[in-house]
């Protein structure tokens, strides 16, 4: 996944150097095919799958907390349903539809910050990742301090691409244009953060699912031992029972 991230985001700043440099009609075709920021695109593509497939190991992570009688069982399936909708975002937009509305109604407030705040969603973006911080701080405090720093940094690479570098990409966008190459290098860093931190929390993910189902298994070993040996003494005890 790592190498995946990688060839991705060097092949997808590639690209833009080459339309930017060489050829501005779009280096025949292949700047669409592999557009960092497109609809339709393989590092789109790429982007959403691993979104599900994060989504597929925190509802693993939610079904075996569940079974163990584990506090975290509800915020690992309500993150699953996050990661599922992420997925569908990441294709479908939503974010700039919805995020466009309530940062309407949130940007008269603040203005557009010389720039920083130029793209509408941006305000309805931070509200929401503040909301989802502190309604899993209680999550984090119960998890072991290794696991919880592995989550974090990875939530800290992921939003620092999406929000923090997008707020410097609204005010490139603002201060100059879309198609300067400092808001196409600006994107590059940007999707770079956002598939490397989502690398990250999958490969947290299953080493941490891998050992909660050794784990898991070890006590479902120990258990049919325990029963067996408790069938056994019965059956050795039943004779001398019968022989008394």
């Amino acid at each position: 996944m790592y190498l995946a991230t990688l060839c991705l985001t060097v092949t997808g700043a590639g690209i833009v150097a080459a339309k930017m440099l060489y050829r501005p009609d779009g280096v025949y075709g292949l700047y669409a095919l592999l557009d960092l920021n497109g609809d339709s695109s393989v590092p789109t593509w790429y982007a959403a799958f691993t979104l599900l497939l994060c989504a597929g190991l925190l509802a693993l992570h939610g079904h075996y907390s569940r079974q163990r009688g584990d506090a975290n069982a509800f915020h690992w399936r309500l993150l699953a349903l996050v990661f599922a909708l992420m997925s569908v975002d990441e294709v479908a937009r939503i974010h700039e539809v919805v995020g466009s509305f309530l940062g309407a109604q949130i940007k008269p407030a603040v203005g557009e910050l010389n720039g920083f705040f130029h793209f509408d969603w941006v305000a309805a973006g931070m509200a929401f990742t503040l909301v989802v911080a502190l309604f899993y701080i209680p999550f984090l405090l119960r998890l072991p301090r290794r696991v919880a720093g592995r989550l974090m940094l990875a939530g800290a690479v992921f939003v620092g691409g999406a929000l923090v570098v997008e707020i410097f990409n609204a005010r490139t966008q603002y201060l100059l244009d879309v198609h300067s190459v400092y808001y196409q290098m600006g994107t590059v860093v940007e999707e770079c953060l956002e598939m490397l931190g989502i690398a990250i929390f999958a490969d947290f993910l299953i080493r941490h699912l891998a050992d909660d189902t050794k784990h898991t298994a070890v006590d479902v070993l120990f258990t049919i031992a325990d029963s067996d040996g408790l069938g056994k003494v019965s059956q050795t005890e039943d004779p001398d029972v019968r022989g008394g």
